[in-house]
Parts: C-alpha cells; structure tokens; sequence
C-alpha cells in the first residue's frame, strides 16, 4: 500500500504534522540534518522577508513560506487555490497539529480565546471586517511576528500583510488565542 492508507483512522489522528516530524527527526540526527534545517530556515526568511530566530516556532514560517503565491480560490483548501479560512485551517493543522473550523465566523468564535492587539503572538488569529458592517468577520490571516500577519487575498493571492498598513489597521476586528 502506499503512503498511509493503511493506518486506521484513530492512529492517522495521532500522527505529528510532516513538518514538525521532520524538525524533530532532523535535530535528533546530528550536525548534517541541522544543516539542512537551517538552509530551510533560509530560503524561509528570503521567502517571506522576514528573519526567522532561534526562539521562533520555525515550523510555523516554513509552512507558510510554502503556501506563498498559492492563488486565491473561493471555498479552496489545497495549494491548488484556497480561501482566507481555508489556508489558516491548513496552516494550523500542518504547523501545530490542531483543527480549526472551517469558515472565518466559526474561527473567530471557537478557536480559541479573544485577545488584544498588543498581545500578539506568532500563531495567532487575526480576524478582520472588510465589509461595511464592522462586527462581523469576513477575513482571517495568522500571525507571524514584526506586525506581520499571512493570509490569502482575494487579489494576490496568499501573502503576508502589516497590521500597520492603513487598511488592516482600519479593517482591524480582533485576535485570537488558539486553545
């Protein structure tokens, strides 16, 4: 059989997301492994213009590293085209092994505990409304660090944005605290 489809459903559940299996094997391995972690971490922080330090949570900026340039695609899940929620599901579940919901309003209101501005983390929820009416939610993106935040435009596609760009800033809704 190939890849896992013959581990049954409750041990597939138990499974480490790919990258963070691949950190802990790799860093287990000696000084050639953490090489290639580290050129990872590189192509990472060139990607995403970002510097990716030794406190950070690598896992979480190597997986949206690769999801960048993913195109938009309403309802979409896969690096084929996703949506805002969609591609936070994803991320969340690659990087830290949790499963959100899958629409913004269901994110905001059960992943996690509200959280304000300034007690940004990376790993956050960010939840925005573009829309006229300013309490609901119709945007989502994850927190990294520096202000910065990655999400999927409608317009560009996944990408990283400043909450300090007026936009956002205006956009702004709340954050979350994942559980």
């Amino acid at each position: 059989m190939r890849g896992c489809r013959h581990i049954r459903p409750a041990a597939r559940a138990l499974r480490l997301p790919l990258c963070c299996c691949l950190a802990l094997l790799l860093t287990a391995c000696g000084s050639k492994k953490s090489a290639l972690i580290d050129r990872a971490i590189d192509r990472a922080e060139v990607k995403l213009g970002l510097s990716v330090g030794r406190s950070d949570y690598f896992p979480l900026y190597l997986e949206v590293a690769d999801w960048l340039g993913t195109p938009y695609r309403m309802g979409g899940t896969t690096r084929r085209g996703v949506d805002c929620s969609g591609f936070v599901q994803q991320i969340v579940d690659a990087a830290y092994g949790q499963k959100l919901r899958r629409t913004t309003r269901e994110q905001m209101d059960h992943s996690g505990r509200r959280i304000a501005r300034r007690q940004l983390r990376e790993g956050d929820l960010v939840f925005f409304s573009t829309a006229r009416s300013r309490r609901r939610p119709d945007h989502v993106g994850i927190y990294l660090k520096d202000g910065r935040f990655a999400h999927a435009s409608s317009s560009r596609g996944v990408c990283l944005s400043s909450l300090d760009e007026d936009y956002w800033d205006r956009c702004f809704l709340q954050a979350v605290r994942r559980k």
